[in-house]
């Protein structure tokens, strides 16, 4: 598979490292990828259209934003993240329409960070 992104990472928490991936492949009529199974809502010629920000968004609000956005991120500290990891998982393991099995863990962005850090600290 061609990949127009790769993003390689290595985790290292109190239990140990992985190695993580995540790729975009380059093209396709439905926006990320092609793949059986049911048909994303958004065809790619129109996604630009349905995520554009309406309002302005510039270097003149970056700051603040940033300003405003730290004291949040960091508050997210390692022990934090996998407190709220495990009680995530015990929650959706103890549900009647769940399994006591191999979860998967997704994320995007800051949450792909938390998603590796729960992969990590919870490998089975």
């Amino acid at each position: 598979m061609l990949c127009a992104g790769l993003v390689l990472a290595l985790l290292t928490t109190g239990g140990g490292s992985a190695s993580a991936a995540a790729v975009t492949p380059p093209t396709g009529k439905y926006a990320p990828l092609d793949r059986p199974g049911p048909r994303l809502s958004v065809p790619r010629a129109e996604l630009a259209a349905a995520v554009t920000a309406d309002s302005e968004f510039g270097e003149d609000v970056r700051q603040e934003i940033i300003a405003r956005l730290m004291p949040l991120i960091e508050a997210h500290t390692t022990e934090h993240i996998l407190r709220d990891a495990d009680a995530y998982l015990s929650f959706l393991t103890t549900q009647p329409e769940g399994s006591t099995g191999p979860v998967a863990v997704t994320g995007y962005c800051f949450g792909g960070l938390l998603a590796m850090h729960t992969a990590v600290a919870h490998p089975t």
